[in-house]
């Protein structure tokens, strides 16, 4: 009976040191609350401040303001009105899926007819999936700003959601 006492104790003591190991407090700090955890909602601080902390765009300007990539490798003017990216291979979603061309374009069309992100993306015709990992944008007119204007914020590893 002692022993199995003894047994009992040590479980219960083993489970309270392993639920108290997985319980954290994460602090997290913005200048104001996102309004919504869906990064195509609204365009706000909050929300551009959340999107920043939790996706990674297809490239990023650095402090230096030179471009480093991030969910694209390689990135291409084709012509004045085409611009080519190549997405990293192995960037998966939540649920284990593969990241490829048709999620980056199904992020463009969304953005593109949300209200509060139409305009950034008036100056593109339309964005096409080459194959699973090339997606080309197309410009109504020679724009140069496509590289920089690419912070589509597409996930990275177990990340979900779009900006």
């Amino acid at each position: 009976m002692k022993l199995l006492k003894t047994k009992l104790a040590v479980a219960l003591l083993a489970a309270g040191l392993s639920f108290s190991a997985t319980a954290a407090d994460i602090t997290v700090a913005y200048d104001s609350d996102p309004v919504t955890l869906d990064p195509h909602e609204q365009l706000s601080g909050g929300i551009l401040q959340m999107s920043h902390m939790l996706f990674d765009p297809l490239v990023r300007l650095t402090q230096s303001l030179d471009f480093e990539p991030r969910i694209s490798t390689e990135w291409k003017r084709v012509d004045d009105t085409t611009f080519e990216f190549t997405l990293r291979k192995g960037v998966k979603f939540h649920s284990g899926n593969m990241l490829t061309a048709k999620d980056v374009v199904w992020t463009f069309n969304r953005l593109q007819n949300s209200q509060d992100f139409k305009a950034i993306f008036s100056p593109y015709e339309k964005m096409e999936a080459v194959d699973d990992y090339t997606i080309q944008i197309k410009s109504f007119k020679p724009f140069p700003l496509v590289a920089a204007n690419s912070d589509l914020y597409l996930p990275n590893g177990q990340r979900v959601l779009f900006r």
